[in-house]
């Protein structure tokens, strides 16, 4: 006895369920011009725990559903509300929402009833959350110059997006690639605020060789007098061989004089 046909969009974008109304799904297997029907077979089909061997067919035409094979498990009427909260998580994170993907779960499964949350636990989709993820990120790059361009690029700067307010502490880069002197410069938005209050700036750092033990490393600091004391405002770890130039403009403290705006090396 023929069903009415429904559909609904799947998981994945461009995809279509197909179904009678009964609680079983399906995916088109094909669709030829030749032929009068259109052959599904049951979503479960590589789901290693059930591998339902269930199928039907369908007259597009005519909005009807032929069964063709019994199924191997009990019907889901849920099974459409699942998917729409699959999607609405796959999509944020698409979006390139950043928040931890069981936050996600959970936030966006709070908009659906408890029956249909308990369906999507986080395991069932945090493989392809990952995967997602991992295409949205820039490829390695060759060195800090193209490093640098990725940080400047809007779709790239929740990269380097502060902890406490939505905004990126990449402040651009100074020096010269050919000339190894490139540094990548980072600072946050409270300190350039505090930067720009400044009108002197200290720099200070170890100038002995590096003594060859395992976690032996050089100190560079940038220091200012704030309340009558010595305040750093910045430590850097160097590594071995590294040439740090640090390159203040009024971008970052605008008080300062334009003669005392020059490199400064280590």
């Amino acid at each position: 006895m023929p069903l009415p046909l429904h559909l609904f969009d799947g998981q994945s974008p461009g995809s279509v369920v197909f179904h009678g109304g009964d609680g079983f799904f399906y995916h088109k297997v094909n669709s030829r011009p030749n032929r009068k029907f259109t052959y599904l077979r049951c979503v479960h089909r590589n789901n290693k725990a059930l591998m339902c061997l269930g199928s039907a067919k369908a007259l597009l035409g005519q909005g009807l559903l032929y069964s063709l094979h019994g199924h191997s498990h009990p019907s889901n009427s849920l099974y459409p509300l699942m998917k729409a909260v699959k999607r609405d998580i796959i999509l944020r994170v698409k979006l390139g929402d950043q928040t931890a993907f069981h936050e996600i779960v959970q936030q966006e499964g709070q908009k659906y009833p408890p029956e249909v949350r308990v369906l999507v636990p986080i395991g069932s989709i945090q493989s392809r959350l990952h995967a997602i993820r991992s295409a949205l990120r820039p490829p390695l790059p060759r060195n800090l110059g193209v490093l640098g361009a990725y940080l400047l690029l809007p779709e790239y700067q929740y990269l380097t997006q502060c902890l406490h307010v939505p905004e990126s502490c990449f402040a651009g880069m100074c020096g010269s690639l050919p000339e190894k002197t490139l540094s990548l410069v980072f600072i946050t938005p409270e300190m350039k605020t505090f930067m720009q209050t400044r009108s002197t700036v200290f720099a200070d750092g170890t100038e002995r060789k590096l003594f060859r033990k395992p976690k032996a490393s050089q100190i560079f600091q940038i220091v200012t007098v704030w309340r009558f004391h010595v305040s750093a405002t910045s430590t850097i770890v160097l590594l071995p061989f590294t040439h740090l130039y640090l390159f203040f403009t009024y971008h970052f403290h605008s008080n300062t004089k334009k003669e005392n705006n020059k490199y400064c090396s280590q």
